[in-house]
């Protein structure tokens, strides 16, 4: 269930749900997504199993998103960043309720879990 997840919310990715200063970034994959991505995954799978959201912020201010239990890291666009260190992560909290970028991310896979 949790790649089928991740294989859905990474072709669903969509440059309509990139943050506006990530527009640069409109290439078609995952790059500028990671926010969105790994909100929707904890939404999805991470906050019920009891992970939790991480970031790290560049010194350019850019951030990177994934999600960490006990040191197991799920990261939807772990392709952006392949040589990360994770350790490098603080613990981070997303809001109460899914983002309005979130919530369309989620619509558009939930009809594709059903049978998953």
């Amino acid at each position: 269930m949790l790649n089928r997840i991740i294989e859905l919310i990474k072709l669903n990715l969509t440059n309509d749900l990139l943050h506006s200063k990530y527009r640069h970034c409109e290439n078609g994959g995952v790059a500028g997504h990671c926010y969105v991505a790994t909100e929707c995954l904890y939404h999805l799978y991470g906050k019920k199993n009891g992970y939790k959201p991480k970031c790290y912020k560049y010194s350019n201010e850019e951030t990177h998103w994934w999600l960490e239990k006990n040191g197991h890291v799920l990261d939807p666009t772990k392709e952006q960043c392949p040589d990360f260190d994770y350790s490098l992560g603080r613990s981070q909290n997303f809001l109460f309720y899914p983002s309005k970028r979130c919530l369309v991310l989620v619509e558009r896979i939930t009809p594709r879990l059903s049978g998953a």
